[in-house]
C-alpha cells in the first residue's frame, strides 16, 4: 500500500475536527452523502464519518480507511465490497492524494482554517511526507519540455460537466454512484497538474469531499479552503467556460461545456456542433427553446391536421 496516502495519520487528524449533527448514523450512507453534499449548495457540513455503516468487515475497515470503504461500498452497489473494489478505492485515493498535496511546506495554509483544525492537519501532513513536491516539480519541467504551456495543461471543462452532473444524479436523483463516477470521469479527463489554478484545485476537492470526506477535508484545509465554496462560485470562476444542460424534446438531460460568451451571443451554432445533437438533426430543421430545467433541441415536425390525432 502506498505509505505517502496514509488513511490512519487523516483519521487521527480528524478527532480535532470540530463538528456538527449530522444525521443519525443508522440512516446510512446514502443519508451522510446527502448531508455532505450540501456543501455544494453553500451549506458546509461536517461529522465524524466512521460511525456511518458500511457492509464491511472491521480489519478491513481499519486497514483501508474510512474514504477507501466509502468509495467501495458504492462501487459494489451498496453492498459489500471485494478486495478488489478496496484495492481500486485506494489506489485512486494515493493518486489523488499525490496530485493534490501539496507536502509539508503547505501548512500554513492549514493553519489559516483555525486552532485545533490547522493543527491537525499540520500533523497529518507532516506524518504523509513522501516527495510529491518533487513529483510536481518534475511533472512541471515535464510539460515545459513538452511545450505545454500552463493554459492547455489543464481543462476545467470536465468538472464543470462533473459538477452538474454529480448535482443531477446525487442530490437530484438519490443515485450516489452516477455522482461518483461523473467525479472520476472528470478525474480521467483532466487531473489536477502543476498548472491548475487554486480555485480549480478547490473544484476538485470540493466535488470529491462527500465521497472521500477525511481527505477532501483534509487537503481542503490544507489550503485554507474549508469550509469550501458552493459550486455555483467555484463554477462562476472560469467565466470563459460554462456547462450547459441539454435535452431533445422526449430525452433525457445531458451536460456540456461551451465558451460562454459565444453561447450568450448565439447558442444555436455551438449547440449544432456538438456531435450527438448533430447526427441526430442531421438534414431536418431544428430549433433551441429555453426552459427552467435547461435548453431543448427541438426537430421542427409538421403541425398536425385537424382531423389528426396525433400530436
Amino acid at each position: 500500500m502506498n505509505s505517502r496516502y496514509n488513511p490512519h495519520a487523516l483519521a487521527r487528524a480528524a478527532r480535532e475536527w470540530a463538528g456538527e449533527p449530522g444525521p443519525p448514523p443508522g440512516d446510512g450512507l446514502a443519508a451522510d452523502l446527502r448531508w455532505r453534499a450540501l456543501a455544494w449548495s453553500g451549506a458546509p457540513a461536517w461529522s465524524d464519518p466512521h460511525p456511518v455503516p458500511l457492509p464491511l468487515a472491521g480489519p478491513l475497515l481499519a486497514e483501508y480507511g474510512v474514504d477507501a470503504a466509502r468509495l467501495a461500498v458504492l462501487a459494489a452497489g451498496n453492498g459489500p465490497p471485494d478486495l478488489s473494489l478496496l484495492e481500486s478505492a485506494h489506489r485512486w485515493l494515493a493518486a489523488f492524494h499525490a496530485a493534490l498535496w501539496r507536502g509539508p511546506g503547505a501548512v500554513a495554509a492549514g493553519e489559516m482554517a483555525g486552532g485545533a483544525a490547522g493543527e491537525g492537519a499540520g500533523r497529518a501532513a507532516g506524518e504523509m511526507a513522501g516527495g510529491v513536491a518533487a513529483e510536481a516539480a518534475d511533472e512541471a519541467a515535464d510539460e515545459a519540455a513538452d511545450g505545454v504551456s500552463p493554459a492547455e495543461a489543464w481543462n476545467v471543462d470536465p468538472w464543470l460537466v462533473a459538477a452538474g452532473e454529480a448535482m443531477d444524479h446525487g442530490p437530484g436523483r438519490g443515485r450516489w454512484y452516477p455522482a461518483l463516477a461523473a467525479v472520476r470521469k472528470a478525474w480521467n479527463l483532466a487531473p489536477a497538474t502543476a498548472a491548475t489554478p487554486a480555485m480549480g484545485r478547490a473544484l476538485i476537492l470540493g466535488l470529491v469531499a462527500p465521497f472521500a470526506p477525511l481527505l477532501g477535508r483534509f487537503l481542503l484545509q490544507e489550503e485554507g479552503g474549508w469550509p469550501p465554496p458552493p459550486l455555483r462560485e467555484l463554477t462562476a470562476a472560469f467565466p470563459g467556460r460554462q456547462a450547459v444542460r441539454l435535452s431533445f424534446e422526449r430525452g433525457g438531460w445531458a451536460w456540456v461545456a461551451v465558451e460562454a460568451a459565444a453561447f450568450r451571443r448565439a447558442p444555436e451554432p455551438l449547440v449544432a456542433g456538438i456531435p450527438w445533437v448533430a447526427r441526430a438533426v442531421a438534414g431536418q430543421p431544428w430549433r433551441l427553446e429555453e426552459s427552467p430545467e435547461g435548453w431543448k433541441v427541438c426537430l421542427n415536425r409538421p403541425r398536425p391536421s385537424a382531423g389528426s390525432s396525433r400530436s
